[in-house]
């Protein structure tokens, strides 16, 4: 009796097998219970009722399609149009709340530059860049940013360095 249970009197495949089929069919019914994920499209005209304000060029997107992530964005013309600026960061750079509660910082460039503080609402027009250790440093030593601030500037990912920064056209 070397092929049955000792004891049981049920053979060790018949043991085996019942095992496996309850396995499986856990698994089925997790998979089946499973609620699956909500997905954001982001099309690649996203939004094309939309049109940049009088003197801006690029695709006019939402904060929405950057909190769903800016690799896709990267490197293209964008335009933000109504954002309201959550903290400024130095002299030269802002942050604003994503929908999904997260910070995203706009650097200014160039002409863009203006002073601003929490609560003004901007259009903006730029691009999204990739952040790093040398943007960083490249922007601590043009006095855009203290050195207290590396760090905060650091938090962020990546960034919109724009071109065109001024107040939101009612």
């Amino acid at each position: 009796m070397a092929n049955e249970r000792e004891g049981s009197g049920i053979p060790g495949w018949l043991f085996a097998a019942v095992a496996i089929l309850g396995v499986v069919g856990f698994f089925v019914w997790i998979s089946s219970a499973a609620k699956p994920a909500e997905m954001v499209a982001i099309s690649e005209g996203a939004d094309t009722t939309a049109e940049a304000p009088a003197g801006m060029t690029g695709e006019v997107v939402t904060l929405d399609q950057i909190a769903a992530g800016t690799s896709s964005l990267e490197g293209r013309d964008l335009v933000l149009q109504g954002i309201e600026v959550a903290a400024a960061m130095g002299t030269e750079a802002f942050w604003v709340d994503l929908p999904n509660q997260q910070p995203f910082l706009i650097k200014m460039a160039g002409d863009a530059v203006m002073p601003v503080q929490a609560g003004d609402v901007l259009d903006v027009a730029g691009q999204i860049r990739t952040m790093s250790d040398s943007v960083v440093a490249a922007w601590k030593a043009s006095g855009a940013i203290s050195e207290n601030q590396e760090a905060e500037a650091l938090f962020a990912q990546s960034f919109l360095e724009a071109r065109t920064v001024r107040p939101a056209q009612q």
